[in-house]
């Protein structure tokens, strides 16, 4: 069992090192990574963003449904799926994507944070030869062989500088001022800030009539889209004070590839919509 779920992350691991290998530099094999990534998951992104759409545009008709079955729970969840099934609608297909990603992130947040293991393949018994002969211990494997800490492992093939700012070997704290920990914060604030812009950008389509809220004066669809506008970015910096600078920068440059995915597939729907309005009439 632990083998099988090694696989991925030292599949990763080794992909990105070989990436490394040929660009010379961590944070640029890091994003071509992101890029592959991103364009393998991209036919569950765009079923996700018709899944939203569509859902968006069964906003009325859920809302009357809703109205109609308020007292009946049961029949409620019954009509909600035969509209879904009628439309043609997985409901559960805008999270696709997210359920894809954890297991992504959780591989990739062993491949960075044990190199050793995961991208150079060492055996359990080399490692411990190795950390018994050369290093004290105190820490973990990133800074065994990040060579801005150890510069006698710099034939270790890694090199965490990126633009000669950012240390993505580091977990970023605020336990003391250094540039380290300064870029590291920046690095976890443009992560934040691009989810952010993501997931807001997401929610606008354009042509697409706003959601109407019920009798109660309240509407599911907003007040859940409020909620994830503001769950997710505090969920990035979360993990930005907990995971390597290398998945920060994952992380930001995902966001970064999902915001033109956004900006191509609305100005998609957009000329879609002009041209329906146009066959119509």
């Amino acid at each position: 069992m632990g083998e099988i779920l090694a696989f991925i992350p030292t599949l990763f691991g080794t992909v990105l090192h070989f990436i490394n290998g040929i660009v010379g530099n961590y944070g640029w094999a890091i994003i071509i990574f992101t890029i592959i990534i991103r364009l393998i998951i991209f036919p569950l992104t765009i079923k996700q963003l018709q899944s939203a759409a569509k859902t968006q545009e069964l906003q009325p008709k859920l809302a009357e449904i809703q109205e109609r079955y308020k007292n009946d729970k049961e029949k409620l969840g019954q009509e909600q799926m035969k509209l879904y099934k009628e439309e043609g609608i997985n409901p559960l297909g805008g999270c696709l994507p997210l359920l894809v990603q954890m297991p992504i992130l959780i591989s990739l947040y062993n491949a960075f944070s044990y190199p050793l293991t995961y991208q150079l393949n060492m055996h359990a018994e080399t490692l411990t030869d190795a950390f018994k002969k050369t290093y004290a211990g105190g820490f973990g494997q990133l800074e065994y062989v990040n060579p801005i800490i150890h510069p006698e492992h710099i034939g270790l093939g890694f090199n965490f500088n990126f633009l000669g700012i950012f240390d993505l070997g580091h977990i970023p704290n605020l336990n003391s001022v250094t540039v380290a920990n300064i870029s590291g914060l920046a690095l976890v604030l443009i992560a934040t800030v691009l989810t952010f812009f993501s997931i807001k950008l997401s929610m606008k389509r354009p042509n697409q009539p706003a959601p109407q809220p019920g009798k109660d004066g309240k509407n599911s669809m907003a007040q859940m889209n409020k909620t994830m506008m503001f769950m997710m970015p505090a969920m990035t910096l979360f993990f930005g004070f907990s995971f390597p600078g290398g998945l920060t920068l994952y992380w930001a440059a995902g966001y970064v590839i999902q915001i033109l995915q956004q900006l191509a597939i609305n100005k998609w729907f957009h000329g879609r919509k002009k041209e329906v309005v146009l066959v119509d009439k």
